[in-house]
């Protein structure tokens, strides 16, 4: 919160600074306030409307509040601008997921991939879909992919985990 405090000083010298705008945006984010996020995402758009970043994190936001249509929009005109922006592809395979869209979803998410192959949370994405769609080898796969990334990310070994669970292998579920 002190770094809260300290942006607004900042934004009360300069209103428009829009990385000030976006930083304060994403500690409220993170704290759960998705209102004051949105407020600042809007501003830093409004003092530079071709901020790549406020655009994806106002159209998480508003994925998050349930307009994702709105959503959407945004990383449409993203997409139309930067086709190869691999957050994106990611962001658009979230909300066909959560729509059950998941051959579209998997389309996207491996877009992603192929774009950043680092972008660990489109690896987890990838296996929740192949988990989804009962093919737990591949979301193994898509796990242990995205852990060569991240060996430590909790989601994937938990997800590693599950799946070996399922599957019956206890003894390698209890590694994870």
């Amino acid at each position: 919160e002190e770094a809260a405090v300290l942006l607004e000083r900042l934004l009360e010298l300069e209103p428009s600074n829009a990385p000030a705008r976006l930083a304060l945006g994403l500690i409220h984010e993170r704290a759960g306030r998705l209102d004051p996020a949105r407020v600042q995402y809007e501003a830093a758009l409004e003092a530079r409307p071709e901020y790549t970043e406020a655009m994806l994190a106002l159209g998480l936001v508003y994925h998050r509040q349930g307009e994702t249509e709105r959503a959407l929009t945004w990383y449409r005109k993203l997409l139309s601008e930067q086709p190869e922006n691999a957050r994106v592809h990611y962001g658009v395979g979230l909300i066909q997921q959560e729509s059950g869209a998941l051959v579209e979803a998997r389309e996207s998410f491996d877009r992603a991939t192929s774009i950043k192959p680092d972008l660990v949370d489109a690896w987890l994405a990838l296996g929740q879909v192949e988990e989804a769609s009962g093919a737990y080898t591949k979301a193994a796969g898509f796990y242990e992919t995205g852990l060569e990334y991240a060996d430590e990310d909790p989601r994937l070994l938990y997800a590693l985990g599950h799946i070996l669970f399922t599957k019956g292998d206890w003894f390698g579920a209890k590694g994870y």
